[in-house]
């Protein structure tokens, strides 16, 4: 049996404590680095002029391969941070 951490984590369900904790240390950290380098991304492409922030989902959506809605996501927290 397999549990699942929000962060995309799949932990065997017998496995240690230490090793649990090691592998979300993991995850927590791909996603900070990724969360970075989309922030990156959509920092550049407001310097671009090429579309305003609200049009830039789907631009993050396609040079990243994600969803619709992760996208929206993401852009709303990359707005949310440049406050």
């Amino acid at each position: 049996m397999n549990r699942e951490y929000g962060v995309g984590v799949k932990v065997p369900h017998r496995c240690g404590d230490i090793k649990q904790k090691e592998l979300m240390e993991m995850g927590m950290d791909f996603i900070k680095k990724t969360k970075k380098d989309y922030f990156t991304y959509l920092d550049v492409l407001r310097e671009t002029g090429i579309t305003n922030m609200y049009g830039a989902p789907p631009y993050l959506a396609n040079a990243f391969k994600l969803g619709k809605e992760e996208a929206r996501e993401i852009v709303r927290e990359w707005m949310e941070a440049r406050k």
